[in-house]
């Protein structure tokens, strides 16, 4: 009786085992999107600029693109555009509008929804699919982001948030043993985190700059191949103008390369005892030729 009761203890405690031992292995599937560190190399520190007289300017710091340096969720669906406005006019100025052109595409707005982004970047990719364009989210090609990376402090935020979720995530699967659950709660936090950090990034629109003051923030737009310019639409006093960066250096951005160039055909190799056009050629003498007469021998 004693070893019966010993083997279906021995039983249950493998049991036990066995459920922690799958809980673990699911767990194991489970990750959060939200990178504990951004990407390890610093985003492209490009300083590509578009200034008035009077002194108001544009600068694009950076552009961090999908599973590319400066990258802080995994797999998103849009691009950041890091931004500095600078306000060295006499007067205060209105920032109305942003807007990103592009060669394929209508002009993009600047979104601070994650479900507007995701919805318009869908949107963006079966426009260009329809027209034959190949588009690879977060593919950099061009040299103008590679030539200018590094140097700087990186964009470190919601570290300690995703350390101290990512602990309690495991105690979780650890308590609980359920894959959905962990599942569900990490969904959850990544909706709400990314969320969160997309308004807190953002900069405000409309909104005013006092006189020397410099304003910092990032626009999110869909992804957006093959960007041309991006335009800030401002209100000084009784005037509305433009600044404008140029961005053809990315005219690669989000686009498949071909793997290898189209090569011409060669050309073919004229014929053996070829003529000139309008030449006739000799007429044959079978008893003159080396072949024919040794037939004739024979």
């Amino acid at each position: 009786m004693h070893t019966a009761t010993t083997r279906a203890a021995g039983c249950r405690i493998a049991i036990v085992a066995g459920i922690a031992t799958i809980a673990f292995a699911l767990g194991g599937c489970v990750h959060s999107r939200v990178l504990k560190q951004p990407v390890v190399e610093e985003p492209s520190r490009l300083g590509w600029s578009a200034g008035a007289p009077d002194g108001a300017s544009l600068t694009l710091r950076q552009l961090i693109v999908t599973n590319n340096s400066g990258s802080w969720v995994e797999d998103a669906l849009w691009d950041e555009y890091v931004l500095e406005i600078s306000n060295g006019a006499n007067a205060a100025i209105e920032l109305r509008s942003l807007r990103l052109e592009s060669a394929h595409l209508p002009p993009q707005a600047p979104l601070t929804s994650r479900v507007l982004l995701e919805s318009a970047t869908a949107k963006n990719m079966d426009a260009l699919k329809g027209a034959g364009i190949v588009v690879g989210i977060g593919v950099v090609a061009p040299m103008a982001l590679i030539a200018t990376a590094g140097g700087g402090p990186g964009m470190s935020a919601g570290v300690v948030a995703a350390t101290t979720y990512a602990n309690f995530m495991a105690m979780g699967l650890l308590v609980g043993g359920s894959y959905m659950i962990a599942k569900s709660r990490i969904e959850r936090y990544d909706r709400t985190y990314m969320d969160a950090e997309l308004e807190r990034r953002t900069i405000v629109l409309p909104s005013a700059v006092p006189t020397g003051s410099t304003v910092f923030g990032s626009a999110f737009f869909p992804v957006t191949p093959r960007p041309t310019a991006l335009v800030l639409e401002l209100h000084d006093g009784s005037v509305s103008r433009q600044l404008a960066i140029d961005l053809t250096p990315l005219e690669t951005l989000d686009l498949v390369p071909l793997e290898e160039p189209i090569k011409a055909p060669k050309p073919k190799s004229p014929p053996k005892n070829a003529y000139a056009e309008g030449e006739v050629p000799p007429k044959h003498n079978p008893w003159a030729c080396g072949r024919c007469s040794s037939r004739n021998e024979d």
